[in-house]
């Protein structure tokens, strides 16, 4: 008889029976809306309930009007209607909604506010460099009274739960960590008397609500700070107050770890987890947090007995759906999931353009209800939607699997055309390089279950020149063409024999092993990471030019920026910022001046590669056919894209153009 997965089993938080093991914890969105929790929010979290999640915490409120972190924070004061609903909601659901509250302290920003930031002492953010004033003892008080008065609006709102924030962007953390306080007074002397207090006034006035926090137990900071040791201790001394832990990991120079990349080893820190758990009460719950992606982890961290519940979510926003999926037992652990990449990329929105919360590889705004702009003016007005035979699909990229798969899943006909011997186009290439690369569980998925449907064909190792060599085209077939994009310099004039395409730089390294190669980058994102890192592992010399002020400036908002130059410096590459590349001599000499001075410079090298130098190219030998493109080969973009294109043409084809 198999044996039932722990994750799927329910649990008592209190007086609260739990459907299951699963949280969704609290992250930024920029859903709210004048600092209220917003229709599209709601809706927002109304999916991840109905999903089934067993917790829900939400985005963290600010209990004071002058915390203002981000443009889109919520404001407590704010936010007891849409609680209100989610309540209602929730226990509609068996879904236990919790309000999470916060004060960012001096890792907020005045820009919004315009009033001081307040930390324990006089200590500059090391982002921002902004000074905040140090707090009073008055401030003290009134900002512990602001946590009361926030949970009792929740309380009164039908919550059954509040979560305080002493992890990621808190002044309550600020106060712990040995790091940013150095004050002289009591909460100094005793830097757990300010949370204490808060905790205390919260518990003391409203006893039956259930009362967790999220505490980081190590700021992994070595030369001090909040080590494991400090972090165990602080909560022992909390427990009265407590009913459940979330365990989480990262401070004041270590902001990008509370949550880290895949480029971590991940669940990034189960040991300490454990630690957590063996030593904390047997009435407080512990809820693990850091990187759990899959399923399988999540339930490997319950069945040790190393936590009570798992916060799975970046996992949850890839797929909403996916307590729904999880199977009941042991025997069916093949899921039909889309692996979260741990990317960062769109569910991690901390950069000024506010984009809401997103996933690159399930994006959340195409469905039928709100899909606006399903570009009809690129699809054949000949095009008879209702009468189509058979779907042939040039490429398996991304947007070519994307596509195949959802026509598959309402049983259309298709066959998929592949010139390599494997999926995957371009993402194919950028795994290998990675290290702890999830694309690989991405391909694998898109693979298992083409693999599975009897409707689609797949033909590998086909190139597919005109229509001429496609399987039984019949007049009434619609042609895809997913063929991806070709690598080629766009921005800088590169001869042609100095130039390294990007299936060089993957597949044949040893065309530039050990030679001195230049990378110019006019983009500055994920993509310029990962081909610059393969590049060094081969070339004898690797120089990176790139205009802006920083390496990779935008990929600052995934949190890998600072650990992706270590990583270069690790390989020797040189580094050039606010350099501009003025020529590339057919000797490969290139000239380069930098910006904002009269500093020129020349360095001879024996291959160049531009990031992001990718065109698309519709082929003319399907004229005489319906067909569309999807993907890079209309325009070189990047997965997001891939997906919504093939997503978008999915819709069309079932009859929804507006």
């Amino acid at each position: 008889m198999s044996k039932a997965l722990k994750l799927s089993s329910p649990i008592m938080l209190c007086d609260i029976e739990l459907k299951n093991r699963v949280v969704l914890g609290p992250h930024r969105t920029n859903l709210a809306k004048g600092r209220s929790i917003s229709e599209e929010l709601l809706e927002y979290y109304k999916t991840h309930i109905d999903g089934g999640a067993a917790v829900l915490v939400t985005e963290s409120a600010s209990v004071t009007l002058d915390d203002w972190p981000y443009e889109y924070a919520p404001l407590a004061q704010t936010c007891a209607q849409g609680w209100a609903e989610l309540a209602i909601y929730g226990a509609k659901h068996q879904c236990l909604v919790v309000a999470s509250l916060s004060h960012a302290g001096f890792e907020g920003t005045s820009s919004y506010s315009q009033y001081a930031l307040v930390g324990p002492s006089l200590l500059a953010d090391v982002d921002s460099n902004e000074l905040p004033r140090v707090a009073t003892k008055d401030d003290i008080l009134e900002i512990t009274e602001a946590f009361f008065n926030s949970a009792r609006l929740a309380w009164e709102a039908g919550l059954k739960a509040v979560e305080i924030n002493a992890s990621f962007r808190s002044l309550l953390r600020q106060f712990l960590s040995p790091l940013s306080n150095s004050r002289n007074d009591e909460y100094g002397k005793d830097p757990t008397l300010f949370l204490r207090q808060v905790l205390e006034r919260i518990k003391t006035q409203l006893p039956s609500l259930i009362l967790g926090i999220r505490l980081s137990f190590d700021e992994l900071t070595p030369w001090g700070g909040i080590d494991q040791r400090l972090g165990i201790t602080t909560l022992l001394q909390l427990d009265p107050f407590v009913d459940y832990a979330v365990v989480t990991t990262g401070g004041l120079f270590t902001k990008s770890r509370y949550r880290s990349n895949s480029r971590y080893p991940y669940p990034s820190h189960g040991e300490l987890i454990r630690k957590v758990k063996q030593s904390a009460k047997p009435t407080t719950l512990v809820v693990a947090q850091g990187s759990f992606f899959d399923v399988g982890d999540a339930e490997s961290a319950l069945a040790t007995e190393s936590c009570d519940l798992v916060e799975m979510t970046r996992a949850l926003i890839t797929e909403p759906n996916l307590v729904n999926k999880i199977p009941s037992s042991k025997d069916l652990l093949s899921l039909s999931i889309k692996p979260c990449l741990g990317c960062n990329q769109a569910c991690n929105p901390q950069d000024s353009r506010n984009i809401p919360v997103d996933c690159i590889i399930n994006p959340r705004e195409l469905d039928r209800s709100k899909s606006t702009y399903l570009e009809p003016r690129l699809y054949p007005k000949s095009l008879a939607r209702d009468n189509i035979q058979k779907v042939h699909i040039i490429g398996a990229g991304i947007a070519g699997m994307e596509l195949a798969l959802r026509l598959g899943r309402r049983n259309k006909d298709v066959i998929i055309y592949e010139k390599e011997r494997h999926f995957g186009g371009l993402i194919a290439l950028y795994h290998q390089s990675i290290s702890n690369s999830r694309y690989d569980r991405l391909l694998s998925y898109y693979q298992e279950q083409l693999l599975a449907m009897k409707s689609v064909d797949i033909r590998l190792e086909y190139d597919i020149k005109d229509q001429d060599d496609l399987v039984d085209l019949c007049s009434n077939d619609l042609v895809v063409l997913a063929s991806g994009a070709q690598s080629t310099p766009l921005v800088y004039s590169i001869p042609p024999h100095l130039y390294l395409p990007d299936r060089t730089i993957y597949l044949e390294p040893e065309r530039y092993e050990g030679a001195s190669v230049a990378v110019v980058d006019p983009r500055g994102n994920t993509e310029s990471v990962t081909t610059t890192e393969q590049l060094a592992k081969y070339a004898g010399e690797l120089n990176y030019f790139c205009e802006d002020p920083a390496f990779g400036s935008q990929i600052a908002h995934t949190g890998d920026l600072m650990d992706s130059i270590r990583r270069l410096k690790g390989l020797s590459v040189n580094l050039f910022t606010f350099t501009e590349v003025q020529s590339i001599q057919d000797d490969g000499q290139i000239s380069l001046r930098r910006r904002f001075s009269t500093d020129h410079r020349k360095i001879k090298v024996d291959f160049v590669h531009e990031i992001g130098g990718r065109v698309g190219s519709i082929p003319q030998a399907f004229g005489s056919v319906p067909h569309v493109s999807v993907g890079d080969v209309r325009v070189a973009r990047n997965i997001y894209n891939a997906v919504s294109d093939a997503q978008k043409l999915d819709l069309y084809l079932q009859g929804s153009d507006t």
